[in-house]
């Protein structure tokens, strides 16, 4: 699995199960990067967190955390076909740091080319789509606040966003799922270029941790005084995908039998069980 031998995600459920709120300030710590995690699963059906992009004068951009996926995009200005999200579209002509990634050198496998720039079309297990222009730019984790480094990435300017995508408040997605090595034509993962932050990051790890509202996202290890005692289990790489395994499920205090059917997150944000869970419930 190349870089991605020694990954380990940590999942771990809140101590204050309410809510993960900056009434508590996290404290930083050395080799970890860490952002605040807003959303809810049945409000929102989702966790985001902000990122800034861009230099000189960063901007904000929200986007859902996906541990089936692995692009990171968002809507840029003067999209043709994109929502009306908690943010304003990204301005790739504000951004001096901002580069467009040309074709072939710059494409991947998956990716097409279209006016010499090089294009993706992604579409997700529940039917939405994006489509847009790669280019490189440097990101941080969470708001300004979060005071985390800039690392240059591959990043997605939607031209084109389709129904859940359009409708959502989060302006887009970080996927954070891991990939086949570049050497055989797949695109290095925002996460892997975390990762090669040897000077910010100390380890191939990173922490979600989520409340009922809210939550807190580390890269480089996690908080243990964010969750209950013992709370914590590791992830493992399959394939494409980060898999947690589910001890139990219960759906409005009924136990569900299988739990195999819901042990791996992929395709949809966070948290895959949760999904299974209601579609299972409504085919019912």
């Amino acid at each position: 699995m190349g870089c991605w031998a020694g990954l380990l995600l940590v999942l771990a459920v809140a101590a204050n199960d309410n809510e993960l709120s900056d009434s508590v300030k996290p404290k930083k710590m050395a080799g970890i990067e860490t952002a605040r995690l807003y959303g809810n699963l049945n409000k929102y059906a989702y966790y985001y967190t902000d990122i800034m992009i861009g230099a000189p004068k960063p901007q904000l951009t929200s986007v859902i955390i996906d541990t089936g996926s692995r692009l990171l995009g968002f809507p840029c200005r003067n999209c043709v076909h994109c929502g009306k999200h908690m943010d304003p579209a990204f301005d790739v002509a504000r951004s001096a740091s901002a580069r467009w990634l040309h074709c072939p050198a710059n494409c991947s496998n998956a990716d097409r080319c279209h006016s010499g720039v090089c294009t993706y079309e992604e579409t997700y297990s529940e039917g939405s789509s994006i489509a847009g222009f790669w280019f490189d730019d440097v990101i941080q984790l969470g708001g300004a606040k979060s005071r985390n480094a800039p690392i240059h990435a591959k990043l997605g300017c939607h031209v084109k966003e389709n129904r859940l995508f359009y409708s959502q408040r989060a302006n887009g997605i970080m996927g954070l799922a891991p990939t086949s090595s570049p050497l055989n034509g797949a695109s290095t993962t925002v996460l892997q270029e975390w990762f090669k932050d040897d000077e910010h990051v100390r380890a191939n790890v990173f922490g979600i941790c989520l409340a009922t509202w809210g939550g807190r996202l580390t890269i480089g290890g996690y908080d243990p005084s964010y969750n209950k005692p013992n709370a914590s289990s590791p992830g493992v790489v399959r394939g494409h995908h980060v898999a947690v395994a589910v001890a139990s499920c219960r759906v409005q205090f009924a136990r569900m039998r299988r739990v195999d059917d819901v042990t791996t997150p992929h395709g949809i944000s966070c948290c895959g069980a949760s999904y299974a869970i209601r579609r299972r419930r409504e085919s019912r």
